[in-house]
């Protein structure tokens, strides 16, 4: 056997090159494979130029299975999560089951249904066709029996189901129409139709569903959308649920607002420029919250007219911060809704307000009102940050007296010095109408604080209307008593009814503050700690509130059916911001693994 002819080392060279772009493009083709969201099939049924789209994933996606499963295991009877899909059928028996009146089963008539991905797409209202009154109005292309469904205008629902499926077990008393794709079943009113297209059940108005065939068809679904597809990446991962609302649902607005009640003073905002482009917002699981995001895309620049602010260049708002409140309240806050660059927004809407011709009057006089106080830089120019904050009511309430809370509000100044002299000024305003009323002026120092209450005494007697009467058209009560009482710590304005929230807020020791509680730490966490408002709810100090005010016969039905379900969660937190140009809200839900308590079993 002749011997191999030996490489040469421009052959070696070239093999050994060749072997490592192959490996190359191997390993960047299995990156993209990997790091790419596959498309459900069932997306490509959704028409194109859909409104509005949703979608359902109890078929628990990617990571959210593990998730679901170690978010579940803080509550009762899922900790064992070999059980877990059992145990999720069971719960949704039974809440199938209460909402149809025992009609419905959810594990033989609706999971079927529900075996992957299923959408739903609300198409556009044809042009022409939008309801002037509060009547519904069936489009041109809606169903040939011109049924409107949907409203005004058409949808369609796009489930993956196992394969056992049927139109039959979706409408009852149906009639078939055929249509290109095969037979239609169609509900006796004309409103409803299915049609069965593999293992895709489709459900809609007939126009809708006629649309989604066609859409998958020809390749023109929703998948293929520009902004739709910017937003789904947008909001990223893995989620249980989702709701896209495009700019364009203007016609299902106006809609809306045609259908309510004449007397309702509301006006939607319609207009092409007043609406952003877009909303999507998406919930998923993690081991310990569940977590919902809402992204908004502002209007196209140009998109609609606004009004000319006249007037000074207003300030601009200041950048996303953490609370300034929260580390002076006591630790078991039940609730704080925060808002940052209260006066600034304040500023702003009130020149919008002076811009708009039909509020020029109304402008003139709140101008005229706001001077005597210096303007409205002089009222609200000087509140960086605001708050409501509610507080488990200090002390032993009244005999017979129920716990409540002490509720307040907390301004924020700019520095301390503008802190001091905007309450000594409220502080002169209001002393000034109580003694003149025949009210009441009351200093208590409280930690080296002083805290003024003031008494002004029957709401009727300090406008000048004894007995009751109305004020702008709103009635006023003739025994309405107004007490206010109003203190400052550094920076901070505090506003309540009475003295007890000033206090509940003066005496808390450092270390035992809200900003210093695990549950509100871990929230954020989750959240955005750096943010434009956020509202706060601490699980615990709601879970004891509601157990204190619950009469003693509804005690044991709490404790044994509500509170082991309740005790996990821990807080409930929502954050806003601004990321990338776009608006950017959070929810989180945080649990935790509580104590075991008597009584109870995991």
């Amino acid at each position: 056997m002749p011997a191999m002819p030996a490489m040469t080392a421009r052959t070696r060279w070239l093999i050994g090159g060749g072997v490592a772009v192959a490996a190359f493009v191997i390993a960047v083709a299995a990156a993209l494979l990997l790091s790419s969201r596959q498309v459900p099939e069932a997306m490509k049924y959704v028409p194109g130029d859909s409104v509005l789209v949703g979608e359902l994933r109890l078929d628990l996606p990617g990571d959210q299975l593990q998730h679901v499963g170690n978010l579940l295991s803080h509550f009762p009877g899922f900790k064992d999560q070999s059980t877990l899909p059992a145990k999720i059928d069971e719960t949704l028996n039974r809440l199938v089951s209460d909402a149809s009146n025992g009609k419905t089963d959810y594990t033989t008539k609706v999971k079927p249904w529900l075996a992957g991905p299923t959408f739903v797409g609300i198409l556009p209202i044809p042009a022409g066709s939008a309801p002037a009154t509060s009547a519904p109005v069936a489009s041109p292309a809606s169903s040939p029996t011109g049924q409107p469904s949907f409203g005004s205008a058409d949808g369609v629902i796009v489930a993956t189901t196992d394969g056992t499926a049927t139109c039959d077990s979706a409408i009852t008393g149906g009639t078939t129409r055929s249509i290109p794709q095969g037979s239609m079943l169609v509900s006796a009113s004309g409103d409803m139709a299915c049609f069965m297209d593999g293992k895709f059940g489709l459900l809609g108005t007939p126009a809708g569903v006629e649309a989604a065939l066609a859409a998958h068809a020809a390749g023109t679904g929703i998948d293929r959308d520009v902004q739709y597809g910017k937003a789904r990446d947008t909001l990223g991962g893995d989620r249980l649920a989702t709701l896209y609302v495009s700019g364009a649902a203007a016609q299902l607005m106006q809609a809306a607002e045609a259908s309510l009640p004449t007397t309702l003073p509301i006006s939607l905002p319609t207009t092409p420029g007043s609406l952003p482009q877009w909303l999507i917002t998406g919930v998923r699981a993690e081991d310990d919250a569940l977590v919902s995001d809402v992204w908004v895309a502002p209007a196209a620049p140009g998109a609609g007219a606004s009004p000319t602010v006249v007037g000074s260049p207003l300030p601009t708002l200041p950048p996303p911060h953490s609370s300034a409140i929260a580390g002076f309240l006591p630790g078991n806050t039940v609730a704080l809704a925060e808002l940052h660059g209260v006066g600034i927004e304040a500023q702003a809407a009130l020149a919008a307000i002076r811009s708009d011709p039909q509020f020029e009057s109304a402008a003139s006089q709140l101008d005229a009102a706001l001077g005597v106080a210096g303007g409205p830089d002089g009222v609200v120019g000087w509140i960086s940050d605001a708050g409501v904050v509610a507080i488990p009511q200090s002390g032993t309430p009244a005999a017979g007296a129920a716990p409540g809370l002490d509720v307040g509000l907390v301004l924020v100044a700019t520095d301390e010095a503008t802190a001091t002299a905007k309450a000594t000024q409220l502080k002169s305003l209001l002393s000034l109408a109580a003694l003149s009323g025949g009210g009441s002026v009351d200093d208590v120092d409280v930690g080296g604080t002083t805290v003024t209450t003031i008494d002004l005494g029957d709401l009727s007697s300090l406008v000048g209307q004894a007995g009751g009467g109305s004020l702008g058209g709103v009635t006023i009560p003739a025994d309405l008593h107004v007490k206010l009482s109003l203190a400052v710590r550094g920076k901070l304005v505090l506003l309540c009814g009475d003295d007890g929230f000033a206090r509940d807020v003066l005496q808390v020791d450092a270390g035992s503050t809200l900003a210093d509680q695990d549950a509100y730490k871990r929230s954020l966490d989750r959240a955005s700690a750096s943010n434009l408002g956020q509202v706060y709810v601490a699980g615990d100090s709601l879970r004891q509130l509601i157990g204190q005010f619950l009469p003693a016969d509804q005690q044991a039905r709490w404790q044994a059916d509500f509170l082991p379900y309740a005790q996990p969660i821990d807080a409930i937190l929502l954050t806003s911001t601004i990321e990338n140009g776009l608006s950017h809200s959070r929810i989180v839900v945080t649990v935790s693994t509580p104590a075991a308590t008597p009584g109870t079993s995991p």
